[in-house]
């Protein structure tokens, strides 16, 4: 079978692949048979966020965090942001360790 042209490649199954699944933009490619670049070409001119190579997308993580305490689902904020939803919840995760209460630490020491 060969390789689908670059015309052909589908960006519902692209962004499923690399914002549902997380999977990286290279092997997006190989499993659709074209170029990690070629992915990420087709998903920017789509729209979504491409992370950056071994690194961690910059994301709003205050606005994310006040969406969510406003009642949005974790799972619309992913969509909103172009992001799998385990990014979503360890974002979240992360802000509320970062935003804890001082009292709601242990003490420690003597006394």
């Amino acid at each position: 079978m060969a390789p689908p042209r670059r015309a052909d490649l589908d960006i519902g199954v692209l962004r499923e692949m690399y914002v549902v699944q997380g999977l990286s933009l290279a092997e997006v490619g190989m499993r659709v048979g074209a170029a990690g670049s070629v992915v990420a070409r087709h998903l920017r001119r789509a729209g979504i966020a491409v992370r950056p190579p071994g690194g961690r997308l910059d994301l709003p993580v205050e606005e994310i965090a006040a969406r969510f305490r406003a009642g949005e689902s974790q799972r619309s904020l992913a969509r909103a942001y172009g992001v799998a939803l385990d990014t979503i919840k360890a974002r979240l995760k992360s802000h509320a360790a970062g935003h804890a209460d001082q009292s709601d630490k242990p003490v420690t020491g003597r006394g």
